[in-house]
């Protein structure tokens, strides 16, 4: 927390974690996430991320913490089928956009 993290690149593949905070750093995309494939739990909240693609990645992901962002569209998060909590306050998204997530997540479980 309050750091600068750009990036998580050079984390090694950690196959057993379920829990990632990179809460409050400089993050402009979201990580490389195919090196935690038990992830259920992430917060990127308070960074710079404009885009959610790559999430889909985690597909045991079930709770998402992005808010304080730049994010202006959700449908990438429309492949986390696990998904059971998101936090999106404080970001750039449009009714549509908001919408659609919501509407995708509630009528096709």
């Amino acid at each position: 927390r309050q750091n600068k993290l750009q990036g998580i690149d050079e984390l090694p593949s950690l196959p057993d974690l379920v829990h990632l905070d990179l809460y409050d750093n400089v993050l402009t995309r979201v990580p490389d996430l195919k090196k935690f494939p038990k992830l259920e739990y992430l917060d990127l909240s308070f960074n710079c991320i404009e885009c959610l693609e790559g999430i889909e990645a985690a597909p045991g992901l079930t709770h998402l913490y992005i808010s304080n962002n730049y994010i202006v569209d959700v449908k990438p998060l429309r492949r986390c089928q696990s998904l059971q909590v998101i936090e999106l306050g404080h970001n750039k998204l449009t009714v549509f956009s908001f919408d659609y997530i919501f509407i995708y997540i509630y009528t096709d479980n």
